[in-house]
């Protein structure tokens, strides 16, 4: 899940190059498809019996969740201060806690709450979020928390029953037919350093989902949710290399918070 943070903390640089020129549904098809790409070379080695499944509605509701809920998150991203919308986005492993305890029966126990409490202050000691009027943007990214956090439920069960790959496959080619049809009406042509941005943000859905796949695959929600944290401090070190960002001391003490949590609950864990 560290690492999983880091992929995704990559990924928001290309989005942040791209917002301008294409749209949040441009975006995310092109995310979807270059995915897709990377793992046709597993397919053709493995098969397509490989993807034999019976759980055809597990994996469709949560393309469409997941579809839905990057398209909101860009644009409350575009229409509200980042900081409300990060604090907002990160409640989502509250949210996958809570639907894989109650769906799968996942053991959450105190410990693990408390582990995941303190990485959400840890965000919110970050992003130091304000009271914000409930507007359609506000909406639209509290729908996306909820939406991920009920999508990487999905996953722990799949992942539970399913190859891993095929789990991260279907993911994303579910993804392309929802989305083709906004993906035209608002075409964009990319340039060539524009299509280079788009394969680094593919690239590194790419392996965020794998990763991601993987520790739901080994654990419980409760115990690979704080070091989801992460990609807060991750970001604030992306942003200060590549854009020059100095990142506030409100950062490095909420990163700081965020690593403890997860330094945490891994020791416990181990005991």
């Amino acid at each position: 899940m560290t690492a999983a943070s880091l992929f995704f903390a990559v990924g928001y640089i290309p989005v942040r190059e791209l917002s301008p020129r294409f749209t949040a549904f441009e975006l995310v098809f092109y995310r979807s498809l270059i995915t897709v790409i990377a793992m046709l070379p597993w397919l053709a080695r493995v098969g397509l019996g490989r993807l034999r499944t019976r759980r055809h509605l597990v994996y469709g509701g949560r393309a469409v969740l997941t579809y839905a809920g990057m398209v909101c998150l860009f644009y409350g991203i575009v229409h509200m201060p980042l900081a409300d919308a990060t604090a907002l986005i990160f409640t989502a492993p509250l949210f996958t806690i809570v639907i894989t305890g109650w769906t799968l029966g996942d053991p959450i126990g105190g410990h693990r709450w408390l582990a995941v409490a303190a990485g959400f202050a840890g965000a919110l000691i970050v992003s130091r979020p304000g009271f914000v009027e409930i507007s359609w943007p506000v909406l639209a990214v509290a729908f996306t928390a909820v939406a991920y956090g009920a999508s990487n439920a999905a996953t722990r069960a799949l992942a539970l029953t399913e190859d891993a790959n095929a789990v991260v496959f279907y993911m994303f080619a579910l993804m392309l037919p929802i989305g083709i049809g906004p993906m035209l009406y608002f075409a964009t042509v990319p340039t060539w350093p524009e299509a280079g941005l788009m394969v680094l943000l593919g690239v590194a859905s790419f392996l965020s989902q794998q990763c991601i796949t993987r520790a739901f695959v080994n654990a419980t929600a409760a115990i690979v949710s704080p070091p989801y944290y992460l990609q807060l401090p991750f970001v604030a070190v992306l942003a200060l290399a590549i854009y020059g960002e100095e990142p506030a001391v409100w950062v490095w003490l909420g990163g700081a918070v965020i690593a403890a949590s997860a330094y945490y609950i891994v020791r416990r864990e181990r005991r």
